[in-house]
């Protein structure tokens, strides 16, 4: 069967080669964080061991909550994390928890406004909270568990808990 949704995805985009038409390339892509919200979700449901994940994602980070029966909550950790990890953009960074009330947490910012004025220090408490659950492991040398690199060239402007 023809199924479009086997086929690979390819485009091109070229400027327009009348000067002045520039109505194409200075479109910007943006990221519906509610669709990669329920794609982290989706897969991380079906990761062995995990029962229910709450998902919410910001300009930056990713907050998963979820319930587990796993003895090993350290790799399970790393298992929902890395999902996470896998469907974001590099940039994110991705805090997990397998405490059941902060799922309930994560909902109530499901509404809030990203331009709030509260809105990131809010979240950097819940972000405090979160990181009291296992994580996994540090994804690399340069990198805490949840993708923050040590030493970067912002890290004086970020308010998270990278160098706790």
């Amino acid at each position: 069967m023809d199924n479009p949704n086997n086929h690979y995805g390819y485009v091109r985009h070229q400027k327009s080669p009348i000067p002045g038409d520039e109505n194409l390339s200075t479109r910007t892509p943006e990221i519906n964080r509610e669709q990669i919200a329920d794609i982290i979700s989706t897969l991380s449901v079906q990761l062995p061991n995990v029962n229910d994940v709450a998902t919410l994602v910001t300009d930056d980070e990713v907050l998963v909550g979820y319930t587990t029966d796993s003895k090993n909550r350290f790799e399970t950790a790393d298992q929902v994390k890395k999902t996470a990890i896998s469907v974001v953009p590099r940039y994110f960074h991705v805090y997990v928890t397998d405490n059941p009330s902060m799922m309930k947490q994560l909902e109530s910012y499901s509404r809030m406004d990203a331009n709030a004025l509260r809105a990131d220090r809010s979240l950097d408490t819940v972000i405090k909270e979160m990181l009291k659950s296992p994580q996994g492991r540090p994804l690399n040398s340069g990198e805490n568990a949840n993708g923050e690199g040590y030493g970067e060239m912002s890290e004086q402007l970020d308010k998270d808990m990278k160098d706790r």
